[in-house]
């Protein structure tokens, strides 16, 4: 085997079986974002990297042309490097670079090559972070916490929207009213009464109440209590009634006997001593 075929097979070894420990420009990507800061505080940008590359001399913009700034913020070469947590967490702070509603977060290489690049078109909110999740993947996502300079947290569930409530006519619910059982006295818890009623006295002209006592009448079959109390009471009075009018008539009747029997003896009396008796 030649030298030249064992130098290709070396390489070949080294740049395809093992492709980790080759490390290129694309080792250094954009991995959180914060581009609505707080009143006060700075926008910023996290970078995730393989822990040895020095971003010193790299460029940051708001829009993929890195020759031309018309009509955007001006590109910056990152100066000022904050490591966080760890040296693959590196962070660098801006001032009023990226729009709150829509723009781009683009790095360049220190020769202007565009390395990496987020647009996003809007707002995230105050203080909420834009990040990838896990760090280093692919897609971006809102995160639930900003985490400057270290690991990203999970993604922010989205939000679900409340259902609006329709105005539907609801029937009012009628009061069902509860039966009412109606206590009823029974024989024994009957006390005697005692009714009145108007008797016309022969002798001296004016009524009296004659009272009648008794106990209250057991109710009928299909017939309420105080029904057959009244039909009692009202039968009780008519036999008074009756019963005084009897005694009061049987006087005058014998008052007027006696009067006609004195008028007739009268007459007799006349007759006799005129002498029309005898003609």
């Amino acid at each position: 085997m030649s030298l030249f075929t064992r130098v290709i097979g070396v390489l070949f070894f080294m740049f395809v079986l093992f492709p980790c420990f080759v490390f290129a420009e694309s080792s250094v990507v954009i991995n959180e974002m914060l581009i609505h800061p707080s009143t006060d505080n700075k926008e910023w940008v996290e970078f995730y990297t393989d822990g040895s590359t020095d971003l010193k001399t790299y460029w940051i913009d708001d829009d993929t042309d890195f020759v031309s700034d018309s009509g955007s913020s001006a590109k910056k070469q990152i100066t000022t490097i904050v490591q966080g947590a760890d040296s693959r967490h590196l962070v660098v702070e801006l001032s009023s670079m990226f729009n709150n509603d829509e723009d781009s977060v683009s790095l360049f290489s220190p020769e202007g090559v565009l390395l990496d690049q987020y647009h996003y078109t809007n707002d995230p909110g105050e203080e909420v972070s834009l990040g990838r999740t896990p760090d280093g993947s692919s897609g971006f996502a809102l995160l639930m916490t900003a985490t400057r300079g270290s690991a990203n947290s999970l993604p922010k569930p989205p939000d679900t929207p409340t259902p609006e409530p329709t105005s539907k006519p609801t029937k009012t619910p009628t009061e069902t009213k509860s039966p009412t059982n109606t206590p009823t006295e029974s024989s024994s818890s009957l006390k005697p009464t005692i009714s009145l009623s108007e008797d016309l006295d022969a002798r001296t002209g004016s009524t009296r109440k004659v009272g009648s006592i008794g106990a209250r009448p057991t109710s009928i079959l299909g017939m309420s209590t105080k029904s057959a109390e009244k039909k009692q009471t009202q039968k009780r009075n008519t036999e008074v009634l009756v019963k005084g009018m009897t005694r009061s008539v049987t006087p005058l009747v014998a008052v007027s006997f006696g009067g006609l029997f004195l008028l007739s003896c009268g007459i007799l009396l006349y007759v006799k001593k005129k002498g029309l008796w005898n003609k």
